[in-house]
Formats: structure tokens, sequence, C-alpha cells
């Protein structure tokens, strides 16, 4: 262990278990790590932390959920060290995706005894993302997922703020762009997932992985309550297509609506259609389960 003994610690205190953090930090010591932790309370905090301290460091562990982890991107490919996850957060898409524990000791031991893994970064008008851009109802049951009642109910908040989404849902005449190929129709939700899964463990696809060089898309065309049921244990084993239910892969998409439709990364609002998303391949060590 001794080339990862030195550890740049960032946990977000908004994150929905401090304790679990508090319990991170006293684990993390025990396996005999140096922990620097800096003071940060804004993103830019933490993007200058990574900057001005990756060079001393061995490893850049982050906890909180899948917005703390996305927001640290930038920083994170520049600083050519390896990331550990401490999953603090509600979905923990990116460390289902790998396989990371979500109990806080088991993920603690895969930051001491885990192995490296690349894997892929998905990037929206050229800013990274790592595990899914959602257009439409999904952005905007992103958007309202948040504040106090998240902190309250966690995963479970998320069929609430669907059903609120779904009473104010809007369709969308929307043209998709994959690689050369077109997809036209009238779109109530599309994913464009860069790892296995989103949205608190929906698969983008049941053979989609985060180092596949690949983009997975599925797009939703319900218009009714019923018809939208109807489309969830597809969606719900990656599987599946019909006229209700598009999929494609690839390595860059191009989304156009007939008027601008809600766009979110990693549960980050990132502003309105058009957009353009593309795969760059195995951009960043990860430390996973060996």
């Amino acid at each position: 262990m001794s080339e990862r003994r030195r550890i740049l610690l960032l946990i977000n205190d908004k994150a929905r278990d401090n304790e679990r953090g508090l319990e991170a930090v006293r684990l993390l010591e025990a396996c005999g790590f140096e922990l620097v932790r800096p003071k940060t309370t804004s993103v830019e905090d933490m993007l200058g932390a990574i900057r001005t301290l990756a060079g001393e460091v061995d490893t850049i562990v982050i906890g909180g959920g899948d917005g703390s982890i996305s927001v640290a991107a930038p920083a994170l490919l520049e600083s050519g060290r390896p990331l550990g996850i401490l999953p603090l957060g509600t979905a923990n898409d990116l460390a289902r995706t790998l396989d990371i524990p979500l109990e806080i000791d088991e993920a603690v031991a895969v930051i001491a005894h885990g192995r490296p893994r690349r894997i892929d970064v998905g990037f929206l008008d050229g800013r990274p993302f790592f595990n899914a851009v959602n257009i439409g109802l999904g952005a905007v049951v992103a958007l309202r997922h948040g504040g106090a009642e998240k902190k309250r109910w966690g995963i479970w908040n998320y069929p609430r703020v669907i059903w609120l989404s779904w009473r104010h849902r809007r369709m969308r005449r929307t043209r998709i762009t994959c690689d050369g190929r077109r997809s036209i129709g009238r779109f109530l939700h599309i994913a464009v997932v860069n790892g296995r899964y989103h949205g608190g463990g929906i698969p983008a696809a049941f053979d989609a992985t985060i180092d596949d060089g690949l983009l997975h898309l599925y797009g939703i065309k319900a218009q009714t309550l019923i018809g939208f049921l109807r489309l969830i244990p597809s969606i719900l084993r990656g599987r599946g297509t019909g006229p209700e239910l598009t999929r494609m892969a690839g390595l860059r998409f191009r989304i156009e609506t007939s008027r601008p439709s809600p766009v979110t990364a990693d549960g980050e609002d990132r502003g309105t259609t058009p957009v353009e998303v593309e795969c760059r391949s195995r951009l960043l060590d990860v430390l996973v389960p060996r």
C-alpha cells in the first residue's frame, strides 16, 4: 500500500450521510493513509485544491454523490492521479457501475487494496461527465430531486418527483444524430449514458460498460401514463426497442429539439438543447475491487 500512502480527501459536507463521511476518515487513517484535507466550501475550492495539491499525493478520494464527483472531473482529468470513491450520495451510479461497494468500510477497503481501472469519460458540449446526460423528463426529475426531501428520503424521493414531473411533461419533436445515423420523433425523455447505470441503478443497456468506448442512448416516446408504465420492464432490463422506445449506441450524438428542452449531466443543470455529446475512451484511472 506504500505507493498510495498519501491521499487528497475531499468530502462533500452536504452529502446525504455525514456520519458515514466521518466514519470514512477514521477508517482511512486506520489503514495508515496520511490524509490531506483542505477546507472546501465551493466547486471552485474543490477544483483549486485538486489542481494545487495533486502533485503532492498518490490518490485523490472524493466522498459524495455522483454530482460531487462530476463537478470535479475537469481537475481530475488534469491531475494524472487515480480516483478513489466514497459513495456518500443518493444514487451513487458511478460506484454501482464500477462494482464499488456502497458500504463505507468496504469502499475504504477498495481504496486501500483495489486496482486501477481506466474508464471512459463523456463530454457534453466539451464539458466532462461520468454517468449520463438527461434531456426532457429525466432532466426535470433531476432538477426537482433536491433539497430537504432528497436528504430525507434518499433514492425513494425519485418516485415522488417522477410523478410530479410527469404531470407537467412536455413532448418535443427531436432529431437525434449518431455517427451519421438519424432518428426523428416526438420524445418525452432521452438519456445518453457513458457508464452502465444512471438514475439510481437503471442500466443504459444490458451489455454497457464504462470502458467500451461507446455512449448508449435510449429515448422514450410514450404519450400516456399506461404507455410509459409498459416500458418500465424493458428500461429496467436495459433491453428491447419498439415504437415508443428507441435505442442507439455510438461515439457522438447531436440532439436537437423543436423548442429548448432542459438538460442535466450527472444530475447537474447544463442548460437546454441543442447539445452535442461524445465519448472519449479510457481517460481516467479509478480504484475498483480486485
